[in-house]
């Protein structure tokens, strides 16, 4: 299946970050679920694979193609329990806390740094 696309939302993005010792950055933030859900496109493994222009994840810059959601409320997500199955559950409005990790070194077959921001157009 293609990336998800999660409707749009409000943000309060006061990050808590970190540092771990393999490169990786964790971070946290908490959107409001609009009626187009939070403004991202994941993989089926919760990777953003786009940020929807004008939606609470745009707004609130912190999130980047690339950044992996680990968490969703506390929920651990993984491609059996994609953050799109905790999602659909929230109410417009919900705020949400997302957890996730970014890697500071792209991956060399085709970089995250690389992935474009969507035109607003469907996820397919």
């Amino acid at each position: 299946a293609a990336g998800v696309a999660l409707p749009v939302a409000s943000a309060s993005c006061a990050p808590a970050q970190g540092t771990s010792s393999g490169g990786a950055v964790p971070f946290t933030v908490t959107l409001t679920k609009g009626i187009a859900g939070f403004g991202m496109n994941l993989t089926p493994d919760n990777v953003v694979v786009a940020i929807k222009p004008g939606s609470e994840a745009a707004a609130c810059g912190l999130i980047q193609p690339g950044d992996r959601v680990l968490h969703l409320n506390g929920q651990a997500v993984s491609v059996d329990e994609p953050v799109k199955s905790f999602a659909i559950d929230l109410a417009d409005g919900a705020a949400a806390t997302f957890s996730l990790v970014r890697h500071a070194d792209a991956d060399s077959a085709g970089g995250a740094a690389h992935i474009p921001v969507v035109d607003g157009s469907p996820a397919t």
